[in-house]
């Protein structure tokens, strides 16, 4: 949010409290209008933090080569390796300028450039593993898939064939038990009924609903501002996200009751915002607040003050 869109929706410090009920609709308003948020924002290129960010990315691109299962085709590639022999009787390389090679290489091999691109897109911005995964794999598997047509030899016997199958095949099967792990422990917790990526929104929006916040409704945010950025559980219930408080090393929990309850008053008058969540632990230990089941979410009614 730029100064001028800031100062427009700052209707308190200490902490920094917003209110924008108006004019941008949508459940998550600062998702909805980006333009509006970033207007006469100057952009600017910062030379060291630019570099930052790509050392960033590029450690957060190995680690996911690196830790991922895709690792593990080197071993079926290291069998295949040792089971060559001593004499090297297959194909000799292309022999020639290594330019000539490196431009013939490119060329056989054109198809891979979507894959890097798409890697090359994020580096300068941000790395996550899901935005890139599709291209490691495309790129951890043509590449076996070539190393194993260069180390192949036409009189390989069937044992080295066999061992290179088993390993490959293993190699497949943690590769699918790791891509499974994660949504099979998801499943797990929502049948345990305890805290799952996903599922929080969904409790956090069931107990609105029933608390008496529907369509419509505006709700205020406590806590760290990027929590109003996945605020999700407004668009599951279909209200709206009308202001928030930011909450700093806990600011607003240092506050007197009082001074809290002030502060809520103010939003509430200010954004007209009929409860607010928040999902930081002092909820819990604070009047006023109700905890919501397998979340650790709570929320607080300002209809009844």
């Amino acid at each position: 949010m730029d100064r001028r869109a800031a100062a427009a929706h700052l209707v308190a410090a200490d902490p920094l409290t917003f209110a924008y009920a108006t004019p941008i609709g949508g459940s998550i308003p600062v998702w909805y209008d980006p333009a509006y948020w970033y207007a006469g924002v100057r952009a600017r290129l910062v030379v060291g933090g630019q570099i930052r960010a790509l050392a960033t990315s590029v450690k957060a691109t190995l680690r996911a080569v690196v830790l991922g299962p895709l690792i593990l085709l080197l071993v079926p590639l290291f069998l295949l390796w040792q089971g060559r022999g001593g004499d090297d009787t297959g194909e000799r390389p292309e022999r020639g300028p290594w330019s000539r090679r490196a431009r013939r290489a490119i060329a056989n091999h054109a198809y891979l450039a979507l894959a890097l691109a798409g890697i090359l897109t994020y580096l300068p911005l941000v790395v996550v593993t899901r935005y890139i995964a599709a291209y490691i794999a495309i790129l951890a598997m043509t590449t076996f898939l070539l190393a194993c047509g260069r180390l192949g030899r036409p009189d390989i016997t069937k044992r080295v064939v066999d061992r290179v199958v088993l390993a490959t095949v293993l190699v497949a099967t943690v590769t699918f038990v790791y891509a499974a792990a994660r949504p099979a422990d998801h499943v797990a917790r929502q049948v345990a009924g305890a805290d799952a990526p996903g599922t929080s929104d969904l409790r956090v929006a069931r107990a609105l609903t029933k608390a008496g916040i529907g369509p419509g409704a505006g709700i205020g945010f406590v806590g760290d501002s990027d929590g109003v950025l996945s605020a999700y559980w407004a668009r599951l219930d279909h209200a709206r996200v009308v202001g928030n408080i930011e909450d700093p090393n806990g600011a607003f929990w240092r506050l007197p009751s009082a001074a809290q309850a002030g502060r809520l008053a103010l939003l509430k008058a200010r954004s007209g915002a009929r409860a607010v969540v928040t999902d930081e632990p002092q909820a819990r230990l604070t009047a006023g607040w109700v905890r919501i089941a397998g979340t650790g979410d709570s929320y607080r009614m300002l209809d009844k003050g």
